[in-house]
C-alpha cells in the first residue's frame, strides 16, 4: 500500500510544482517589466527637468543683451514689425547667433545630447523665428514642445528621436533585464523538460516492470507445472520426455528474457 501512496503523492506533487514555478516565473517577469517602466518614467522626468533648466539658461543668454540690438538684414527674420522692441532685439539675437550651437551647449551642460528642433513663437502661436530644419515640426513644437518664456515670446524645443534617445540611455539596464528574463525562462523551460522526462522515464519503468513480471510468470508457471507432472509415477517415458522438453524450452525462454532485461 505504501508504494501506491507514494506514487499518488508524487503524481500530485509534480503538477503543484509546475504550477508554483509558473506562478513564480510570471511574478518575476511582471516585476522586471514594472521595474523597466518605472526606470523609463524616472529617466523621462529627469530628462524633462534637465531640458527645462537648459531652456532657462538659453533664456538668460538671449535676454542678457537684448538692449544691444544686432542689426541684420537676414530675410528669415519673421514678423518683427508686430513685436515690441525687446522682442525684436531678442529675435535679432537669435538670427545673429549660432542658435544650434548655443542650444546644444545649454543641453550639454545638463548632460543631454539628443538632437532638438526649435523655434520661437509669439503669444498667438505664430512663428517668429523658425529654422528651415524645424519647419516640418511646427505643429508638434506648439503641441508637445518644451517651452520657456522670453519676454512675450515662447521659445520651444522638441526632440523627434526622444524615445530612441531614452532607450539608448537605458540600453544597459534593459539588456541586463532581458538577459536575466531569458536566463530564468531557459532554466524554467529546462526544469519543465526535466520533470516531463522524469515522468516519462517513470512511466516506462512501470511499464517495463509490469511487462517483465507478466513475461516471467508464464515460463515460471510452465516449469512449475511440468515439474509437478514429472513427479507423477504413472507418467510414461513419452510424457516425461514431453515435459522435460517443455522445461528446457521455458528455461531457454527465461534466459532470453534475462538477456533482454540486461540490455534494457
Amino acid at each position: 500500500m505504501l508504494p501506491v501512496d507514494l506514487r499518488g503523492m508524487k503524481g500530485r506533487l509534480i503538477p503543484l510544482l509546475i504550477g508554483t514555478m509558473t506562478l513564480a516565473m510570471l511574478v518575476i517577469v511582471t516585476v522586471q517589466v514594472n521595474w523597466l517602466e518605472s526606470s523609463a518614467k524616472l529617466r523621462k522626468e529627469v530628462f524633462d527637468q534637465s531640458v527645462e533648466q537648459s531652456l532657462q539658461l538659453v533664456s538668460v543668454w538671449l535676454s542678457a543683451g537684448h538692449r544691444d540690438e544686432v542689426e541684420t538684414d537676414d530675410p528669415s527674420l519673421l514678423r518683427t514689425d508686430e513685436l515690441g522692441p525687446i522682442e525684436r532685439s531678442i529675435v535679432r539675437r537669435m538670427e545673429a547667433l549660432p542658435m544650434d550651437s548655443i542650444l546644444m551647449l545649454a543641453l550639454g551642460e545638463q548632460g543631454i545630447h539628443a538632437e532638438p528642433v526649435y523655434g520661437a513663437f509669439d503669444r498667438y502661436g505664430q512663428p517668429i523665428f523658425l529654422p528651415e530644419s524645424s519647419e516640418s515640426h511646427q505643429d508638434i513644437l506648439l503641441a508637445q514642445g518644451y517651452s520657456v518664456t522670453i519676454a512675450s515670446l515662447q521659445f520651444r524645443v522638441h526632440f523627434p528621436r526622444l524615445g530612441r534617445y531614452l532607450l539608448g540611455q537605458m540600453l544597459g539596464a534593459f539588456a541586463l533585464s532581458v538577459v536575466m528574463m531569458l536566463l530564468i525562462a531557459g532554466i524554467f523551460g529546462y526544469t519543465l523538460y526535466a520533470i516531463q522526462k522524469t515522468k516519462r522515464l517513470d512511466r516506462l519503468q512501470r511499464d517495463l516492470v509490469n511487462n517483465l513480471t507478466h513475461e516471467l510468470k508464464t515460463p515460471i508457471s510452465s516449469i512449475g507445472l511440468a515439474s509437478e507432472a514429472l513427479l507423477d509415477p504413472n507418467f510414461d517415458e513419452e510424457s516425461k520426455k514431453h515435459y522435460l522438453h517443455l522445461i528446457r524450452e521455458e528455461n531457454r525462454r527465461l534466459g532470453v528474457l534475462v538477456e533482454n532485461v540486461l540490455r534494457a
